[in-house]
Parts: structure tokens; sequence; C-alpha cells
């Protein structure tokens, strides 16, 4: 009986070791690497914006982030919670249509009322005057449920090695046909990729739109993104905000935002054109998407 009881102890032992290492190692890349300042614990009536921002001609980056955040933050106990300059256009949504943008930031106010209110300000106004277009796109984010992540994660890949799922090596290339046939060859961006490498190479982070599809396409997306949690259980990262979609401008309809952490540009770069991401890419099957990757600039500002 005593033999029972240490085993059990010992067993919640490691258990508790390894969901604290695996809590740590999410919040370490989501502070330390991918400049997410999304405090962990937040009220059930916080409202975040993704602004979606495209500069004037000749405008610096930076400055025109920083003249926005200085004009705009604290208003309706809003917060800039993440600001990436974008990589390149990835998945253009039907919906929107075929925009070009410059940055993206990732805001929390303390209410969908509180923004409703800054929104109809001076003050919002002047902070985002000074671009040549804005696109504005609500998220109601559970922190429950994106705080449980990581742990999801950790059980996942727990799974994955009891059935003996072979590990992924997003590094092993697909052939060239392949990537042309998909338009991964990425060769076209080279200039865009490495002027976002100036600066971050270290993290890219995608903003996802996603609108469910009808049935069918649900399921075959369901097998995709079983196999892309995978990918992040094994190699600890994925998403760092997932929420429900709101339109605030326009009538653009999503049904979910997914905002997700990739370890560095070249590893993003390597995945996309990898056997693993080809083999599996024709699963992600929505009704309508968006998806921009970024680099963090947050610390800049």
């Amino acid at each position: 009986m005593r033999f029972v009881s240490l085993f059990i102890l010992a067993l919640t032992a490691v258990l508790v070791l390894a969901m604290g290492w695996q809590h740590f190692r999410y919040l370490n890349w989501r502070r330390a690497v991918a400049q997410d300042h999304q405090p962990l614990l937040h009220s059930s009536s916080a409202f975040h914006v993704i602004s979606y921002l495209r500069l004037e001609s000749g405008d610096d980056l930076v400055e025109s982030l920083l003249r926005a955040r200085e004009t705009l933050e604290g208003a309706g106990g809003s917060q800039w919670i993440y600001a990436g300059k974008v990589v390149l256009m990835g998945l253009e949504s039907s919906q929107l249509g075929e925009r070009q943008w410059d940055a993206i930031v990732l805001s929390q106010y303390d209410s969908r009322e509180a923004y409703d209110e800054v929104a109809r300000s001076d003050a919002h106004r002047k902070a985002f005057a000074h671009f040549d277009a804005t696109y504005h796109h609500g998220m109601q984010r559970s922190a429950g449920l994106n705080l449980a992540m990581p742990m999801i994660f950790l059980g996942m890949r727990v799974a994955d090695i009891v059935k003996g799922v072979p590990v992924i090596d997003p590094y092993d290339r697909t052939s060239d046909e392949d990537l042309a046939g998909r338009n991964l060859a990425l060769e076209g961006a080279r200039s865009a990729i490495e002027a976002a490498r100036a600066y971050d190479e270290n993290a890219v982070v995608v903003f996802n739109l996603a609108r469910s599809g009808g049935a069918a396409e649900q399921e075959a997306n369901r097998a995709y993104g079983r196999k892309m949690v995978g990918l992040f259980a094994a190699n600890g990262h994925g998403p760092s905000h997932i929420g429900k979609s709101v339109t605030l401008e326009g009538d653009a309809e999503f049904d979910d935002v997914h905002i997700v952490y990739y370890p560095g540009l070249d590893y993003f770069i390597s995945l996309m054109r990898s056997k693993f991401y080809n083999g599996i890419v024709g699963g992600k099957q929505l009704g309508d998407t968006q998806a921009i990757p970024t680099v963090p600039i947050l610390d800049r500002l």
C-alpha cells in the first residue's frame, strides 16, 4: 500500500513539473520572442481589436506606429498587445479582396462598449489618420481557453508519443514540382522576406481570420488542423490567441480568429516548403480565410 502511495506521489510530482515546464516555455516565447504583452488573465468583458494598416508612401513603419500608439494607448483602458510588420500577403479573403497591408496591431480594450466609444473619438481618428488605409476587426477572446492551450498541447503530445506518431521534420523539403503546383515556391517573395528579417527573424506570428465551410469542408479542415496541432505540440509553438470573430466595419463575416506563433522566419519558410505541410495543406478547406504572416516589432515602439 505504501509503495502505491509513493508511486502516485511521484507520478503527481512528475505531472506537476511537466505542466509547470510546459507553461513556462510557452510563456517564455510569448514574452521574450513573440513580443506579445497579453496578460494571462483578463476580464471576460475584455475586447480585442486587430488593426490592419497600410503606410503612406515613404513613411517609416516604426515612427508611424509609434505615433498611433502614443495617441491612442490608454483610451478605453486600451493597451497594445502585439505589433508586427507584415512579411507578405498570404491567403487572401474572397470577402475582403486583394488588400496590401504593411503592419498589424493587436490591442485590448476594457469592453466592446469601451472600444466603440473610442472608435468614435477624435483620438482614434488622429491615431490612424496618417495611414493610407486601415481595417479594424474584433476578437472576443476567452482567457481560460487560451490559458489552457499549453496543457492541451502537452496532452496531445503525450498521446502522440503513446500512439507512436512519427516525428515531423519541418525542414524536409518537398519537390519543386509540388511547390510550383501550390504556388508555394516563395522565390518571388525573397525581397519582402529579407525586408522583414531586418526587423526580426526569430519569430513569425500569423493572423488568421477563418469562416467555416460546408460539412465536407469542415471535416477535411479538422483533419488538417489535427495534424498541425501535432506539429505545434511536438515543437513547442502554436496559437498565442484564439477567439471568436467580431465584424467591426464592412460586411465581411468570419467565425474564428487564430493568431499563431512560429519560431523564426527560416522555420516558417521551411515548413511552408516541407513534405509535411504540402502533404496536408490540401485539407485546409474553409468557406473563406485570410492569413497574413508578420514579424514582431512591439519592442521597438
